[in-house]
């Protein structure tokens, strides 16, 4: 990642440190064009008995001269894994598009909802090919939770 910028959200006594934390990494077209066989991990592990709990995801495109051509729907997923941690997905063709744009891909949106993955990082990732020839970058904004069990 080029860059990433952490910055914690806290209640106002102090009393829960970190309730929210907003992430922001960028993307570079090595990692957009890899994103399906190399996923990017942009939050790691948060440590033995805590979980990492996605509140909402934007991603912004910020198209090159050489537009994308191929690749899957953009997702965050629990690492190693492959269930999408939000209520959509970025179609690929938005990627390819060669124009930019800001997504907001919202919320959990499951009925039954998701089981947590214990100590596991959140992967950016693209759901059924790798992306080829374009030289943009990706924008990604993750609102998230660090919830220690017990």
């Amino acid at each position: 990642m080029e860059d990433i910028h952490k910055t914690s959200i806290y209640a106002p006594d102090g009393q829960f440190p970190g309730l929210l934390t907003r992430l922001r990494a960028v993307l570079t077209a090595a990692q957009i064009n890899t994103l399906h066989s190399a996923p990017v991990t942009v939050i790691p592990a948060p440590g033995a008995g805590k979980v990492l709990v996605l509140d909402s995801l934007s991603i912004q495109t910020l198209p090159g001269t050489v537009n994308f051509t191929s690749g899957g729907a953009i997702t965050a997923v629990y690492h190693g894994g492959s269930t999408a941690l939000h209520a959509s997905s970025l179609p690929n063709t938005v990627v390819q598009s060669g124009t930019g744009s800001i997504t907001n891909l919202g919320p959990l949106g499951a009925s039954n909802g998701l089981t947590l993955s214990v100590n596991t990082g959140v992967d950016i990732v693209a759901a059924s090919a790798d992306f080829a020839s374009g030289n943009g970058a990706l924008v990604i904004n993750l609102w998230y939770s660090v919830i220690t069990l017990g």
